[in-house]
C-alpha cells in the first residue's frame, strides 16, 4: 500500500464512496416500486455485484480525468472535478434507457455529486480532514441512509405513502448524521468507528424494536384466523384427493385438522366465488340470452352489499388486526370486500416483471438489458414471493394482538412459472405458460378467439401446473413455521381452499369460468386449528358455509343474513357433520355467454343445465368422478328431481341481477382487467 501513489488512494476512495452512492439512488428507486416487498440474500449479492461494477467504473475514469487535469503539478480542484465528471458520465449512461425529461432523481444526483465534490473540496482545505477522512465520513452516511431506507421501506410496507416515506426519512437521515459527524471525525479513530456504526444501526435497531412483540392484555385468550386461498387449484390434483402432486405441507395440515374430500366452490371463477363465500350468499348469475354488453356490465355488479358485514369487520369491532394480502388484481375492484380489513397489500400477478441478480437495481437492470439482451430477465412477476415477504411482516406485526390475515395466493392460476425447484425437467415449447398480452415474443399462444394449445403441448402445461402447486405448497409450509416460530400456531385457526379449479383440457378447454364441471368447481379444504379433532369427512360441503364456520370458532354470533351453517361443532369432534342437502353453483363469466351453466348436487348425482335452455345433462360422480357419461337419458325422474330443486332454488333469492338501463355503464378500465386475467 505505501508504494501505491496517493492520487490512486484517492481516486479509489472517491469512486467507493460515489459508488455507494449510486447504490443508495438504485436502492431508492427499488424500494418506491409497487412491485417491493423485500430483499433476499440473492437480491443483496446482486446489489454487491453492481456496487463492484460501479466502483470500477468510477475509479478508471476518475483517475484518468485526475492525471489529465494534474498535467503539469497536482491541483486541489482535480479531484472535485473529477468526481463530478465520472459521476454525471454514469449516470448519463444510465439515464439512456430513463425518460429523456428531467425527474427528481436527476435533481438527486446533481445534488449528491456536488455536496461530494464540494466536501472534498472545502474539507481537506480546514488541514483537519484528510481526503480519505472525508470519503469515510460521506460512506458512513450513505450506509447510514441505505439502513433507514431499508428500516422505513420495512416499517411502512404496508403504508399508503410508502414512496414518499422512504424518499425523505433516508435523505433526512443522511444529514442528520452527517453534519455532527465532522465534529465527531475532529476525535479519535475509535469514536469515528462507534459513531459509524450507531448511525448505520440504529435504523435497524428501531425497526426490530418496531416488530418486537408486547404481551397480550390478560385474559385475552381469543384466537387468531389465518384464511389461505390458493387461486384456481383443483382438488383432484393434489396427492390428498388421488392426484399425483405431492404438497408435503399442505398434507401435514390435514393430518392435524379436518379434510373434506368434496368441497365446492361457489362459483368457476373468482369475482362470484370470493364475494359470495365472503357474505356466504349465493352468487347471482347473469341474465340468458341478454345483449353482450349487458352481460359484462352484469359482471361488474358483483360485491358484498352494505348490509352484509364481512368476518373483518366483524372481528376488527372485537379488536383483531386484521389484513388482506391478495395477488389477484380484481380483489381490489371488487366493492366491499376489502371492507374491516386495517392491512392491505396487493401484488401483481399478470405482469412482465424483469428478474435476475439485478433486480434490485433497476437503473442497472435497464441499461443491461438494453445494451445486453441475454441478461435481459423478463419473466411473469413472481407474485407469490412479494406475497410471502408481505404476509410474515404483518405476522411479525400483529403478534402481540389477535388478528385475522386474509391471504389469497394467484398460483396456481396462470402464468404457469413455477421456480426451477418445481419445473419438469423435460422442456417445454415455451419457457412458462403465460396466454397473455406480452406471451408472443415468446411465442405462447394467446387466448382469445382461436385460442388453441397442441395435444402434444398440453402435458408440458399441465406439468408446469402441477409445479405451481408445489411452489404454493412450499409457501404454506413457509407461513406455517412462521407460527411456530412465533409461538402462535396452538392459537390459529388455519384454513386452507381455493376459489376454483383449473381445467386442462379436461372437456376439450382450457382455464376456468366457463362450465360447472368437478375440475372448476371442487376444491381443496383444510381446516385446523385449536380444539380441532382431526379427520377426514367424504360428505359435501360448500363454500357458503365457510365463513359462518370461522365465525363460531372465534365465538362471533352468527348473522341472519348468511345463508350457510357453521359446522364448528363438527370440526370439534362434538357432533357429526351433517352435509346439505343439496350443493349449488352456476357458471358466470364472460366465457359462458350467452347460456350460463348451472348445476345442482346431491350425493352422487349431478346434474348440469345451460339456463334459457332447455339442455340438461346427468352424471354419476361415484361411477363416473371425471363426468364423461350423460345419463340423463336413462334417469328422467332423477332429471326431474334435480331439476325442481334447481328451480327451487334459483327462486329462493335474487338468482340474476337485472340488466342495466344503459350499456354505457360499462366500465372499460375493469374489462381491461379481466382482459388481462383471461377472462375475455
Amino acid at each position: 500500500m505505501k508504494n501505491i501513489p496517493q492520487s490512486v488512494k484517492n481516486a479509489a476512495a472517491a469512486a467507493a464512496t460515489v459508488a455507494l452512492f449510486f447504490i443508495l439512488l438504485e436502492m431508492i428507486k427499488a424500494c418506491r416500486s409497487s412491485l417491493w416487498s423485500g430483499a433476499t440474500w440473492n437480491d443483496y449479492l446482486g446489489i454487491l455485484c453492481g456496487y463492484l461494477l460501479y466502483f470500477l467504473f468510477l475509479f478508471i475514469l476518475i483517475l484518468f480525468i485526475q492525471r489529465i487535469l494534474n498535467v503539469g503539478r497536482p491541483k486541489l480542484f482535480a479531484l472535485p472535478i473529477a468526481i463530478l465528471i465520472a459521476g454525471s458520465a454514469l449516470w448519463t449512461l444510465l439515464s439512456l434507457c430513463r425518460e429523456i425529461s428531467p425527474t427528481f432523481d436527476d435533481a438527486i444526483v446533481i445534488s449528491g455529486l456536488f455536496l461530494f465534490a464540494a466536501a472534498i473540496f472545502l474539507l481537506p482545505a480546514t488541514q483537519r480532514f484528510t481526503i480519505a477522512d472525508t470519503c469515510l465520513l460521506a460512506g458512513s452516511a450513505l450506509l447510514a441512509g441505505i439502513s433507514a431506507l431499508l428500516a422505513s421501506a420495512d416499517f411502512y410496507l404496508f403504508h399508503e405513502n410508502r414512496n414518499h416515506y422512504v424518499t425523505i426519512i433516508p435523505m433526512i437521515w443522511m444529514m442528520l448524521s452527517a453534519l455532527p459527524g465532522i465534529g465527531v471525525w475532529l476525535y479519535t479513530r475509535s469514536a469515528r468507528v462507534i459513531y459509524a456504526l450507531a448511525i448505520i444501526l440504529l435504523p435497524q435497531a428501531l425497526d426490530a424494536v418496531s416488530t418486537t412483540p408486547g404481551h397480550k392484555p390478560a385474559g385475552n385468550n381469543q384466537p387468531n384466523v389465518i384464511l389461505i386461498v390458493s387461486d384456481a387449484l383443483r382438488a383432484d390434483y393434489l396427492r390428498l384427493h388421488g392426484g399425483s402432486v405431492p404438497a408435503p405441507n399442505i398434507e401435514r395440515l390435514a393430518r392435524e385438522g379436518v379434510l373434506f374430500d368434496n368441497a365446492y366452490a361457489l362459483a368457476p371463477w373468482t369475482l362470484p366465488s370470493m364475494t359470495s363465500l365472503f357474505a356466504s350468499t349465493y352468487p347471482q348469475g347473469l341474465t340468458p340470452n341478454i345483449d353482450g354488453t349487458f352481460w359484462l356490465s352484469q359482471i361488474w355488479q358483483y360485491g358484498v352489499q352494505p348490509t352484509h358485514p364481512t368476518l373483518a369487520e366483524l372481528l376488527k369491532k372485537r379488536g383483531y388486526t386484521t389484513g388482506a394480502i391478495t395477488s389477484n388484481a380484481l380483489m381490489w375492484s371488487i366493492p366491499g370486500l376489502m371492507n374491516g380489513f386495517d392491512t392491505r397489500a396487493s401484488a401483481h400477478p399478470i405482469l412482465l416483471a424483469q428478474e435476475g441478480l439485478f433486480r434490485h437495481l433497476p437503473f442497472l437492470q435497464d441499461f443491461l438489458a438494453k445494451f445486453f439482451p441475454p441478461l435481459d430477465g423478463l419473466r411473469p412477476h413472481n407474485a407469490c414471493e412479494d406475497m410471502a415477504h408481505y404476509s410474515h411482516a404483518f405476522l411479525a406485526r400483529a403478534r402481540s394482538k389477535n388478528f385475522f390475515l386474509w391471504t389469497h395466493y394467484i398460483d396456481p392460476h396462470a402464468p404457469y412459472d413455477p421456480p426451477q425447484q418445481f419445473r419438469p425437467k423435460e422442456k417445454g415449447p415455451w419457457p412458462f405458460f403465460y396466454p397473455f398480452a406480452g406471451g408472443e415474443r415468446w411465442n405462447i399462444p394467446k387466448q382469445g378467439p382461436g385460442f388453441s394449445i397442441r395435444q402434444e403441448d398440453q402435458p408440458y402445461v399441465r406439468a408446469l401446473y402441477e409445479g405451481e402447486i408445489q411452489y404454493i405448497d412450499k409457501l404454506v409450509g413457509q407461513l406455517i413455521n412462521q407460527l411456530d416460530t412465533l409461538g402462535l400456531r396452538s392459537s390459529t385457526y388455519i384454513c386452507f381452499t381455493s376459489d376454483h379449479g383449473e381445467e386442462l383440457w379436461d372437456h376439450g378447454d382450457w382455464g376456468h369460468g366457463h362450465t360447472v364441471y368437478q375440475e372448476l368447481l371442487r376444491v381443496p379444504l383444510i381446516i385446523a386449528g385449536p380444539g380441532v379433532k382431526p379427520q377426514r369427512i367424504a360428505d359435501p360441503v360448500s363454500a357458503i358455509d365457510l365463513i359462518p364456520t370461522l365465525a363460531d370458532l372465534v365465538g362471533e354470533p352468527r348473522l341472519p343474513q348468511w345463508k350457510g351453517a357453521s359446522f364448528a361443532e363438527a370440526l370439534r369432534g362434538n357432533a357429526p357433520y351433517t352435509p346439505p342437502q343439496a350443493i349449488f353453483a352456476q357458471g358466470t363469466s364472460n366465457r359462458a355467454y350467452p347460456n350460463p351453466f348451472q348445476t345442482v348436487i346431491s350425493g352422487d348425482w349431478k346434474l348440469i343445465r345451460k339456463a334459457g335452455t332447455q339442455e340438461v345433462v346427468l352424471f354419476d360422480l361415484h361411477n363416473d368422478p371425471k363426468e364423461s357419461h350423460d345419463l340423463s337419458a336413462d334417469q328422467p325422474e332423477r332429471v326431474q328431481d334435480l331439476l325442481k330443486r334447481l328451480e327451487s332454488w334459483l327462486a329462493s333469492y335474487p338468482s340474476t341481477f337485472p340488466p342495466p338501463a344503459d350499456a354505457n355503464t360499462l366500465d372499460r378500465d375493469k374489462v381491461d382487467q379481466l382482459r388481462a386475467m383471461g377472462y375475455l
